[in-house]
């Protein structure tokens, strides 16, 4: 997903990657599609660093929620 929304693919073809459980959560983010998926790529790239972090101290890592 992080991969995806750092090639600058266009605004129409993240529906085959990112999942919305509302409609209107849809549209928000692709009304500001350019900011929100750097914001996304970001977000992801900090979990990627905290898990990668928290692996070398504990077995499981749970994510509830984001």
């Amino acid at each position: 997903m992080k991969r995806f929304l750092m090639s600058n693919s266009p605004p129409d073809s993240f529906k085959d990657v990112i999942g919305f459980p509302f409609s209107y959560s849809e549209r928000e983010f692709k009304e500001s599609y350019g900011i929100n998926s750097k914001q996304l790529a970001l977000l992801l790239a900090e979990l990627q660093a905290w898990m990668q972090q928290k692996s070398t101290s504990t077995q499981i890592i749970s994510v509830l929620g984001i």
